[in-house]
């Protein structure tokens, strides 16, 4: 029967193997799978399709031949490298160090013998017959650090050729050495030098000289490579992670929340009204629209406008001959402008509270 042959199997698989080890474990979870899809696929699927997963990334495995004792039945056994086995070749992530880091608060003296990796983009190239000198900073201090590369070094042919130039990113292997300089405590005695990406020195716009703000503003995508530029940056991360911190230690959660800003270009904000009550929608009584004024009125208003205007003419005309002071010009001209305004209003009167335009 069924049972039986699972019981024989498994008896099978511990007399072969250690009970407690993996290969025993996926051995008899063999047993069953095989016995529940038939016995006709013992010697065919039992290594293939019992222990494919889908979605399982490949791991190394371990094959061997159980033979039933009395029996013709012959399987194979493929038991998967567990994760604990697996671990050992897995490398672990690691990120480069940063110059900041390898200089540290004493210049870089306690790393003296280190061996390290620049990242960074090249600030100045002194190339000379058999020694280049390549100033790398990464923008995570404001000062860089000094690659000494000779011609040992693997991959000098790049300097030789005048492939690095100013703003060119490179990667540089090396040791870290005491420098003879004064303007630095040390440098790196480069190994190994290689160019990720080139610069045409021709057309690049940052050069060690000071740039102005404003020709800073035409290059955003070069300006934080610069040492104002990335100061600042350095800085308002500093305080955006004080704020953030301060506000996630006392259970706030951070939401970004629509923005409605004030814009009035080229009459753009007379097109379109903001407001939270539409026509009373919101339960508030919009306030009720003044009477449309008359055929008179207008034509009252319209000509006591006119004749403060010709008030303000005569006036005009007395005070170049001095019977007539500038205040009481000034005083006539505001007059005239409410006239004018009024008369306006009368003629056009305006849509109603909470209406939208037509």
């Amino acid at each position: 029967s069924r049972a039986t042959l699972v019981t024989t199997l498994e008896d099978a698989t511990r007399r072969a193997f250690d009970e407690s080890s993996p290969i025993a474990m996926a051995a008899m979870m063999t047993t069953r799978l095989v016995v529940r899809n038939g016995v006709g696929c013992l010697g065919r699927r039992a290594a293939s399709s019992a222990f494919s997963t889908r979605g399982t990334p490949s791991r190394p495995a371990t094959s061997r031949r159980v033979a039933i004792p009395g029996s013709r039945v012959d399987f194979a056994v493929r038991a998967v490298a567990t994760d604990a086995e697996t671990k050992t070749t897995t490398k672990p992530f690691r990120r480069h160090e940063r110059i900041a880091s390898i200089k540290g608060a004493d210049g870089g003296e306690s790393r003296l013998g280190d061996t390290v990796q620049l990242r960074g983009w090249v600030r100045t190239v002194r190339a000379q017959k058999d020694l280049s000198f390549v100033e790398v900073n990464d923008g995570s201090s404001l000062s860089g650090i000094q690659a000494v590369v000779t011609s040992e070094a693997e991959g000098a042919s790049v300097l030789a050729n005048g492939e690095i130039t100013t703003g060119a990113s490179v990667m540089i292997e090396g040791v870290v050495v005491e420098s003879p300089g004064g303007k630095q405590k040390v440098e790196v005695k480069a190994t190994s030098v290689r160019l990720v990406g080139g610069a045409d020195a021709s057309t690049f716009p940052l050069q060690k000289k000071r740039h102005t703000l404003e020709f800073l503003r035409g290059i955003a995508h070069l300006r934080p490579r610069t040492n104002t530029i990335g100061a600042v940056m350095r800085v308002r991360n500093q305080l955006a992670y004080a704020t953030h911190t301060f506000f996630q230690s006392h259970d706030f959660t951070y939401v970004n929340t629509p923005i409605v800003t004030a814009s009035d270009c080229e009459g753009a904000g007379e097109q379109f009204q903001v407001t939270t009550l539409l026509n009373g929608a919101d339960g508030a009584a919009a306030a009720p629209a003044p009477p449309p004024a008359s055929e008179a009125d207008v034509a009252a208003a319209v000509a006591a406008a006119a004749e403060q205007g010709a008030v303000v003419k005569a006036l005009k005309e007395k005070k170049k001959t001095g019977e007539a002071t500038k205040e009481q010009v000034d005083e006539a001209v505001k007059t005239l402008l409410e006239l004018k305004a009024t008369a306006e209003a009368m003629a056009s009167p305006a849509a109603p509270a909470g209406a939208f335009p037509p």
